[in-house]
């Protein structure tokens, strides 16, 4: 069953980006919706250029962007959490990793700035074993 009018007008991405921050979850109804919406005005943007396109097919190729933006967001958010439990100290760590990384990919590289990024990490990651031993 295809979502009334009503709920298409209130139906956002902005709506289903705050369902999945607080439910953890993809809200399936609300994702169709949007898929809905979307392929409704593709149809009448293929309509006015003068190409005949089933709505069916315009439907499927929206539920799967659709899906595929959730599925995104979904994970985005669950990095979120998983990384907000960790100790200050592992998030600094992990950001500095990444940095070396970055460093290390660069054109051109610069390999000395990410030794100091690795030695940082390390160094923070040491800092956190020596707090929680003396606890």
């Amino acid at each position: 069953m295809l979502p009334s009018k009503r709920e298409h007008a209130l139906t956002t991405w902005t709506d289903l980006h705050r369902s999945i921050r607080a439910t953890g979850a993809i809200n399936p109804r609300l994702a169709l919706s949007i898929a809905v919406m979307t392929a409704k005005r593709e149809h009448k943007e293929w309509a006015a250029m003068g190409i005949t396109r089933p709505i069916s097919q315009c439907l499927a190729e929206a539920k799967a962007l659709v899906w595929s933006r959730a599925k995104d967001m979904l994970d985005e958010e669950i990095a979120l959490r998983v990384r907000a439990a960790m100790p200050a100290a592992e998030q600094f760590a992990r950001t500095a990793d990444m940095e070396a990384i970055l460093c290390e990919h660069a054109i051109p590289p610069r390999h000395a700035k990410a030794t100091e990024w690795r030695k940082l990490a390390a160094d923070l990651r040491r800092s956190q074993f020596y707090a929680i031993a003396a606890e």
